[in-house]
């Protein structure tokens, strides 16, 4: 077992957790957006899903995040042992890994076969990795002066100068979704489970291929056709965040309270879309209100 922390395995997290390290105590706050808003709580987004189930809005897609497409092909990586139990010291002994702009440094657990990778299409990086007999599965460590949350649903964001750098998430070899074992007050992150397991760890830094403006006036006035990256479809609370913070970047006048409600439904229930069409006209109704909607609230 490391030295420095205990092994955890959670298939399962029944309790959300908030978690930011590095230089920044409070994770940022969109320009707009209330505090009880923009996130749904644990029971909410449970019983928003299963509206939206009902209404046929859900797609059919698995619950592996952003797992990609590309050839798998071995990678060559450092093993944890048992110094390696802070940021430090990964960065110091563990292996590059660039994803589009940001390279992290990761290690695997003593004695484990290396890890496969696969890139996809929008150029994010999935390591499958089997777990040691420590139960240590994979670590990451970000740059100095990124700061690390592990979010309510157990996905990971990383974030520079306040500002969406990356999102991470992982997928056990079954396909169930994986939370992040432990992040470490030093911005080190931690996958483990028991010994022989495995998990897909993806690290994504596009969540959004594109937006554009197009007037239907048919349908009420000017909608915003947004295509997500393949990650950023299931990439949950993280996905959430990369999508809204680099569509803003990409169209400042989105930025209302409205669109983002509009923008967290798609993410929620219309996964699948070819685009997630959000409309500036559509009134504040809350978050709740626009779920039951569809994600079209019209009064």
């Amino acid at each position: 077992m490391l030295d420095g922390y205990s092994r955890r395995t959670m298939p399962h997290r029944t309790t959300p957790s908030h978690r930011t390290t590095g230089t920044r105590s409070t994770p940022p706050r969109h320009r707009g957006l209330r505090a009880q808003r923009g996130l749904l709580p644990a029971v909410g987004l449970a019983a928003a899903v299963l509206a939206l189930a009902g209404c046929g809005l859900i797609g059919s897609s698995s619950a592996a995040s952003g797992t990609g497409t590309a050839t798998a092909d071995a990678t060559a990586t450092g093993t944890a042992g048992s110094s390696a139990t802070t940021a430090d010291a990964v960065r110091a002994r563990g292996t590059a890994l660039t994803v589009g702009d940001l390279t992290v440094q990761v290690l695997v657990a003593d004695g484990a076969p290396q890890p496969t990778s696969a890139v996809d299409e929008d150029g994010a990086t999935t390591l499958t990795v089997t777990t040691g007999a420590d139960g240590t599965a994979l670590l990451i460590a970000p740059p100095p002066g990124v700061t690390v949350e592990e979010l309510a649903d157990g996905t990971v964001v990383l974030r520079a100068d306040g500002t969406f750098t990356a999102g991470i998430t992982a997928t056990a070899l079954d396909g169930a979704f994986t939370p992040a074992s432990a992040v470490q007050d030093d911005g080190l992150v931690v996958w483990s489970g028991d010994a022989g397991t495995g998990v897909a760890v993806t690290i994504a830094t596009a969540a959004v291929r594109s937006a554009t403006w197009a007037d239907r006036d048919d349908e009420g006035g000017l909608s915003l056709a947004v295509v997500p990256t393949t990650w950023a479809r299931t990439g949950g609370l993280a996905a959430d965040e990369g999508v809204w913070a680099q569509l803003i970047a990409l169209e400042p006048d989105a930025d209302t309270q409205a669109m983002h409600d509009q923008l967290t439904c798609h993410t929620i229930g219309a996964p699948d879309k070819d685009s997630w069409n959000l409309e500036p006209w559509r009134p504040d109704v809350g978050l709740l209100a626009t779920i039951a909607a569809l994600c079209n609230p019209s009064d």
